[in-house]
């Protein structure tokens, strides 16, 4: 049995359904397919062999934003299928080589991007400049708004069909039971997006998440939901900051509070990341405050700045 199925949704806008991950799809023909992102390198097989067993050639991959489960394809179907890669210019820089993706992984050695991340480099074909609101990709027009938050560079794409591609901009209900944490680069941001999402149609509209699939009419009260986990995980967030804190003594409350298992330098990397983000919403909204402790910065919630 296949791992990956398709499904189509309207039109000629269907999807892709491969283990932890959800690739729209537009067909050109039948057999002439654009990908909206293009999964991470663990379902290459499966989605190679998927394409090979029925004979579909991609003709290109718009991708919505550069994160490893989105872009670690894209090398390879350009090189197998001449496939155009087509990004926003700040995706196409930061995906140019190892170097460059320290824009995303700061924590990084190039070395470490080159063994970690290596896969995510490539070339764009296409590079969309910024504010574009739609985009010509193989002769077909999608419509490109801004869901900025998760990435510096996050846009959901809507096909001819009327099919929106959300990306990550919000999480499916198996993931709001099973995650403890969420990554946002910029929770401010991530909850105007939220907030956009919560009122858009639903009447004979359809929504695809990258990591649950197809979405209709409940999207307003998925968008409702994410709003309260993710308002929730920062109010919790805040409350562990008591007295002078590091980043990392942050991180480590944070990790301990949420029962996660932190064995890997790589865990502990994205955790710092993941922390990091939610103090500077924090910092933004005046609720925490940074000191100097004998030359180390020190998070401290903004009722105890004088107390401390």
């Amino acid at each position: 049995m296949s791992l990956v199925q398709a499904k189509m949704i309207l039109g000629n806008t269907g999807c892709l359904f491969l283990p932890g991950i959800c690739i729209p799809f537009y067909r050109i023909t039948e057999k002439e397919w654009i990908l909206l992102d293009c999964g991470p390198s663990s379902q290459r097989e499966n989605l190679l062999g998927f394409f090979r067993d029925n004979g579909i050639e991609v003709r290109a991959v718009l991708v919505s934003h550069a994160h490893y489960d989105h872009v670690e394809n894209c090398s390879c179907l350009q090189e197998r299928y001449g496939a155009r890669i087509v990004m926003t210019a700040f995706d196409a820089g930061m995906t140019h080589d190892a170097l460059a993706l320290k824009a995303c992984f700061y924590s990084h050695t190039v070395q470490d991007n080159e063994v970690y991340c290596g896969q995510m480099v490539c070339r764009a074909d296409q590079i969309l400049s910024p504010g574009a609101k739609e985009a010509e990709v193989c002769g077909v027009i999608f419509k490109l708004f801004p869901l900025p938050g998760h990435a510096a560079s996050h846009m959901g794409i809507e096909t001819p069909d009327g099919v929106m591609y959300l990306a990550d901009s919000l999480f499916g209900p198996r993931e709001l039971e099973w995650e403890k944490l969420f990554y946002m680069l910029d929770w401010t941001r991530a909850l105007e997006t939220m907030e956009w999402i919560r009122k858009l149609p639903y009447k004979d509209k359809a929504y695809v998440l990258a990591h649950q699939g197809i979405v209709r009419e409940e999207i307003a009260s998925l968008a409702e939901k994410n709003l309260r986990q993710m308002k929730e995980g920062l109010e919790e967030m805040r409350n562990l900051c008591q007295g002078e804190n590091t980043l990392e003594e942050l991180a480590g409350k944070v990790a301990r509070a949420k029962n996660t298992s932190v064995k890997t330098v790589e865990k502990a990397r994205l955790l710092e990341r993941l922390v990091r983000s939610m103090a500077e919403y924090w910092l933004e909204q005046g609720e925490l405050n940074v000191r100097l402790r004998d030359g180390i910065l020190v998070y401290v919630r903004r009722e105890e700045k004088n107390n401390v």
